[in-house]
């Protein structure tokens, strides 16, 4: 990324050594310093990248290649070699990566450009009226690099934005897809949300059983004739609050009905799943009671089937009295079997 961004500095300062030679008395041994001290300033800002430094040692790079533009110069025969304007080349990359005070620091660099080799050298490689180049160039490179600077704010201001912008963007996405799987009154997971994990873990073909249950409220009709539909409401929340509380990391609760609710169980056996489901039949709130079926997935069959087959477990409970949990039998050997689970009654 430096070294990507330095190739144009690098470019125009390569030209200047190119061309400074033709037509013009040079003094050697100065231009090799000035070559080598340019070198040296570019592949410093390649390998200790400007972000990386320190606010202290930011400047040395910039200041260093000034330093050869201001020996190249004067290996060329001073005011006249034509290479001046290698001084806005580090004013130019301090104000893309500096601060404001870094870059004010580079425009008083380039007036020491023009005005030490008059102070120190004078007359006739650098006259009086350099100090007028002086203060054109330190004018000129401090509105350009004012100008770079706002415009550099201003990109990364809209970048920031933009990225401010993809990150809520990505928040309401996932919060749209969590409403999209949610049930608004209890917080479980919806049909929708169900049909998709049954679907995953139905795909998913490890030698892991796991099992599926499903509850349904007991007389959930008559509570609601006789307490009012938000009285139910606010049941059916609790019930789904009491059995997410009981269920263990990775178990999936859904409301798939009314007041029925569907359970996926993974890594669990039919006697596990029994227990289960016993489990949160005892949390039912307010003394109300619920029923349930249970199946174990046999390895074969579709998600469809695997849950009518505990809806059908579930029914089998129903007609038995309610108040218990059913188990289907497997259907390889006992197609729509159920049987009930010795002392499955719940009290």
């Amino acid at each position: 990324m430096v070294a990507r961004e330095l190739a144009p500095f690098a470019v125009a300062a390569l030209v200047a050594f190119a061309l400074l030679p033709i037509g013009s008395p040079m003094r050697w041994a100065e231009y090799s310093v000035a070559l080598a001290l340019m070198v040296a300033a570019l592949a410093g800002t390649v390998l200790a990248p400007w972000s990386a430094l320190p606010p202290s040692a930011r400047l040395v790079l910039p200041v260093a290649f000034l330093g050869a533009a201001a020996l190249l110069r004067d290996a060329g025969g001073g005011s006249n070699s034509g290479v001046s304007i290698l001084c806005l080349l580090p004013v130019f990359w301090v104000a893309l990566h500096g601060t404001r005070l870094e870059l004010g620091v580079m425009v008083a660099g380039v007036g020491a450009f023009f005005v030490l080799p008059i102070v120190l050298v004078g007359e006739p490689a650098y006259s009086l009226s350099g100090l007028r180049t002086a203060a054109l160039f330190m004018f000129v490179a401090g509105l350009v690099g004012l100008t770079v600077q706002r415009l550099v704010g201003e990109v990364r201001a809209q970048v920031a934005q933009g990225q401010q912008l993809a990150a809520d963007r990505e928040v309401l996405m996932a919060q749209l897809e969590r409403q999209a799987h949610t049930d608004a009154l209890t917080g479980a997971g919806n049909r929708r949300a169900w049909n998709q994990w049954l679907e995953l873990a139905t795909a998913d073909r490890r030698d892991e059983p796991f099992s599926v249950g499903v509850l349904d409220l007991d007389h959930f009709k008559d509570f609601n004739d006789e307490h009012g539909h938000g009285a139910g409401d606010a049941l059916l929340a609790q019930c789904a609050e009491a059995w997410l509380a009981e269920l263990r990391p990775g178990d999936q609760l859904a409301r798939i009905g009314g007041e029925e609710f569907a359970v996926l169980l993974p890594r669990t056996d039919i006697t596990g799943a029994v227990a289960v489901m016993r489990r949160l039949a005892a949390a039912m709130p307010g003394g109300q009671t619920c029923s349930g079926g249970v199946a174990q997935w046999n390895g074969v069959e579709l998600h469809t089937g695997l849950l009518r087959r505990a809806d059908g477990a579930l029914y089998a409970a129903k007609r038995s009295g309610r108040k218990r949990v059913e188990e289907a039998g497997d259907v390889r050997f006992a197609p729509q079997a159920v049987r009930t689970r010795a002392g499955s009654r719940l009290t």
